[in-house]
């Protein structure tokens, strides 16, 4: 591919500053050399008539591609900044049309052939240091204005690539699926508009990873070679081994890629699934699964379930039950509020519940000291009723906070007024439950 780079001081010796460009009138299209752009940059000064060099606006710049009036593509926004005295290298502003689609190349070489390609630029203000400014101008006899592009002499293909079908499985023989085979094979079927492609430097790979979607940064397999790439070979269904040994204790996904020259097809995602079995122990009789393989080991033993759970006859107990919390002050259980003050732990859910006969204070009053392994990340809380009209909150204190992994009565207000309550000991009740992960 060829490739052209060109730029022009569009503002002249003269410093000529104008808001539009056509791109026509200053490039000739030279009978057809240009056949794509990839990148367009315009860097400009801006004035601002700010009053003096302790003042200064920031602008905001942007610019943007026409045909006419129809918008072909917008920059990246920049800023820059304008002085009382200027001109400076502040006040250019450089912005750059990149990330070219094929579609927006084509839009604006036809302009530009046709003598319609305008290029804009748009000023606002975003911040000054006063409000004695002006508006934003573009000052003949100050700025350069200096528009470059890059591209190629050579248009883009035509050739459209694309995967028709891609379908892993596990097989032994690439003819019959065996779910629980280590090897995996692929259906594929390709079409192309132009064949003659296949000729451009063509690539066909499959990317892969384990028990996680694929991306063109990871592994891959070369599998041109093996499919054949070759006009015969397009628009029908082939069959390729994908070498390598996948273990049906995992699930593999697979990514297919296909490419001609620069032109790539949408990639095609698929999986080859673990081998799916009623109940499996593993050998180091750590483990046991349900519609998998077990993923236990000898240091992390597990019970686990591919399928959802129905468990008819309910729960009998979840985690190592309650346990009993001592009063670091006040008495348990209280007359109301749920019985004996008491914690469990559920996987990463922490429990606490019961009540306790307690006289509240103008501060908070420690209730009971949490086992280890129930201390949340921040402090939590929790609104609870307790003796007449009246309303606590209790909080278990977060990691360093003053009251880490205590469980305390923050307060009891009374409904009539919202004043706190302190006068005799009253029943609280001591509900809460929060995670600490």
């Amino acid at each position: 591919m060829a490739d052209y780079s060109i730029s022009i001081d569009a503002a002249g010796s003269a410093k000529n500053n104008e808001r539009d460009r056509s791109i026509s009138g200053l490039f000739s299209y030279t009978g057809g050399t240009y056949k794509t752009i990839s990148r367009l940059t315009r860097r400009g000064g801006i004035w601002c008539n700010c009053g003096g060099t302790s003042q200064s606006v920031t602008l905001a710049v942007y610019d943007q591609l026409l045909d006419g009036a129809t918008v072909i593509k917008t920059s990246d926004t920049v800023t820059c900044k304008c002085y009382g005295t200027g001109p400076s290298a502040d006040n250019y502003a450089q912005t750059t049309f990149s990330n070219w689609t094929q579609a927006e190349s084509n839009a604006a070489t036809a302009a530009w052939a046709a003598g319609t390609l305008i290029v804009r630029r748009f000023v606002t203000i975003k911040a000054y240091t006063s409000s004695n400014h002006g508006s934003p101008v573009f000052r003949d006899g100050q700025y350069s204005d200096v528009i470059a592009i890059q591209g190629s002499t050579v248009p883009f293909t035509q050739y459209r690539p694309v995967i028709a079908l891609f379908d892993v499985f596990r097989s032994d023989d690439g003819a019959t699926e065996n779910p629980e085979s280590t090897s995996v094979y692929a259906k594929i079927r390709l079409k192309m508009n132009d064949s003659t492609g296949l000729a451009d430097s063509p690539k066909l790979r499959v990317y892969y990873a384990q028990d996680t979607d694929p991306s063109t940064a990871s592994s891959y397999l070369d599998i041109g070679s093996t499919f054949g790439l070759s006009a015969g070979n397009l628009n029908k269904d082939k069959v390729v081994k994908l070498t390598g040994t996948w273990s049906n204790g995992a699930d593999y996904y697979f990514l297919l890629y296909f490419s001609a020259g620069y032109e790539v097809a949408d990639g095609r995602l698929d999986m080859a699934p673990r081998a799916a079995i009623p109940i499996y122990i593993s050998e180091n009789n750590m483990g046991v699964s349900i519609g998998q393989y077990s993923s236990a080991t000898k240091d992390a033993p597990k019970f686990e379930s591919r399928w959802p759970a129905y468990l008819y006859g309910g729960i009998a107990r979840i985690g190592d039950g309650w346990t009993t919390l001592n009063p670091a002050t006040g008495s348990t259980p209280a007359d109301y509020g749920g019985g004996a003050l008491r914690c469990r732990a559920m996987e990463k859910l922490r429990v606490v519940d019961g009540s306790i006969l307690v006289t509240p204070g103008s501060s908070a009053v420690v209730l009971a000291t949490l086992p280890g392994g129930y201390t949340p990340g921040k402090s939590v809380f929790s609104m609870n009723a307790c003796s007449g009209a009246r309303l606590a909150r209790i909080a278990v204190g977060g990691t360093g906070d003053t009251y880490a992994g205590k469980l305390c009565l923050e307060w009891v207000k009374n409904l009539s007024d919202g004043s706190n309550y302190t006068s005799t000991a009253i029943w609280v009740q001591c509900s809460i439950y929060y995670w600490v992960d």
